[in-house]
C-alpha cells in the first residue's frame, strides 16, 4: 500500500522491518520546490518577547503573562490531601 503519492527522481530508498514484522519504505525523491520571498520585518509586524522568573512572560507591548507554578501547587495540594 502506497501511502503517498511522490513526484521527482528517487534518490534512495530504505527497506525497514520492525520488531513485529512489518515492513517499511522509505523513499527520498529530490524535487524542485519554490521558494517564495518572505515578508519585510517592519516594527508593525514585530513584537518582543521577554521570558523572566517573576512574570513568566512579558511582550515588548506590555502585556504580562503569569508564570505558572504548577509544582508549587501541587506540592502544597499533596500535602492537604496526605494529611
Amino acid at each position: 500500500m502506497q501511502h503517498r503519492n511522490f513526484e521527482g527522481k528517487i534518490k534512495q530508498a530504505t527497506i525497514s522491518k520492525t520488531p513485529t514484522g512489518k515492513y517499511f519504505a522509505s523513499i527520498l525523491v529530490e524535487t524542485v520546490a519554490v521558494i517564495s520571498s518572505k515578508k519585510a520585518t517592519t516594527q508593525e509586524n514585530t513584537i518582543g518577547i521577554d521570558l523572566g522568573l517573576k512574570e513568566f512572560l512579558i511582550t515588548s507591548l506590555g502585556t504580562k503573562i503569569e508564570n505558572p507554578r504548577f509544582l508549587k501547587k501541587s506540592i502544597t495540594k499533596l500535602k492537604c490531601i496526605q494529611a
